[in-house]
């Protein structure tokens, strides 16, 4: 099984026209036509014009602008949730999706 870890905003804003910011897993087998696919937020909410598609702060995926007041507290949690889940999936080799956290 090969995993791969990714920050991604989301494509729908919430009721105050916030994006919710989460790292997307995905999961691909030999066997599995499509992959699986898992999100795990991180609790955090931003404008869609403070979010930056190839974010060098950030290991995969995008990131929080340098501008945001918090942008670095934010890009800091978004590397510890894909090295956290990284490091789990290189540890145990047999690991389902679902136990990635």
């Amino acid at each position: 099984m090969r995993f791969t870890f990714r920050s991604e905003l989301e494509s729908k804003p919430n009721a105050n026209g916030y994006y919710a910011i989460f790292v997307r897993i995905t999961q691909k087998t030999q066997g599995d036509k499509k992959p699986v696919l898992k999100r795990v937020h991180t609790d955090y909410f931003i404008q869609k014009s403070d979010w930056v598609k190839n974010s060098r702060e950030v290991v995969r995926g995008g990131g929080v602008k340098k501008t945001h007041p918090n942008a670095s507290v934010y890009n800091r949690k978004i590397n510890e949730l894909i090295y956290k889940g990284e490091e789990y999936v290189n540890n145990n080799p047999l690991a389902s999706i679902d136990e990635v956290k």
